[in-house]
């Protein structure tokens, strides 16, 4: 609850500071669109697709290969656990907010020339990335970037054909036909408890 309510105050400072209206960011790969046997593509979509598949591996790699990536999901697991085993659990949790934002900053750089420079522009897409990553299941990384390319490859599709704002509506049903079909996500495995 903290986190959305300091996102909100951010929201309405940077409305105070640089009002409410959307501005226009030029794309500094051009506007020129690439064309792909029928398909029509901006180069900054596939930039966007590009970095997106970089970073996933390169955290994959980070998180399965390196000690310190495996102390972040030591700690995602369970902190108090990782804190007995001699890692510095705070270390651990301010680093991954940190990386957290710092992605979150990149993201926003990649996405704002396809949308406008707004303060609520980051709303819609986190929810976006949240359903995305419900329908897949939390506990599947490599689930959520198919998941997150198929979604984006059938709003686009959605949005060519149909009235646009049914492709928002479209993640959201889907999060709720998973969860009521399958809790644990798409590619996730079901929790077993232990006593």
């Amino acid at each position: 609850m903290s986190t959305l309510a300091v996102g909100l105050l951010m929201i309405d400072l940077a409305e105070i500071i640089w009002g409410r209206s959307p501005t226009p960011v030029p794309s500094f790969l051009g506007s020129t669109p690439v064309r792909i046997g029928a398909l029509s593509i901006l180069p900054q979509q596939l930039f966007i697709v590009a970095v997106a598949v970089v970073v996933f591996f390169g955290l994959d790699l980070f998180y399965r290969r390196t000690l310190t990536g495996k102390a972040f999901r030591a700690v995602a697991h369970s902190a108090e656990v990782s804190g007995l085993m001699g890692i510095n659990t705070r270390r651990v949790q301010a680093a991954s907010y940190a990386a957290a934002a710092a992605f979150a900053g990149l993201a926003g750089f990649m996405v704002v020339p396809l949308t406008l420079a707004e303060p609520q522009m980051g709303t819609v897409l986190g929810l976006k990335a949240f359903a995305i990553a419900i329908i897949a299941g939390l506990a599947a990384p490599r689930g959520i970037l198919v998941c997150g390319l198929a979604y984006g490859a059938l709003e686009a599709l959605i949005s060519g054909y149909l009235y646009t704002g049914i492709r928002d509506i479209l993640g959201f049903s889907l999060m709720i036909l998973a969860l009521s079909l399958k809790p644990e996500g798409l590619f996730g495995r079901p929790v077993e408890e232990r006593a």
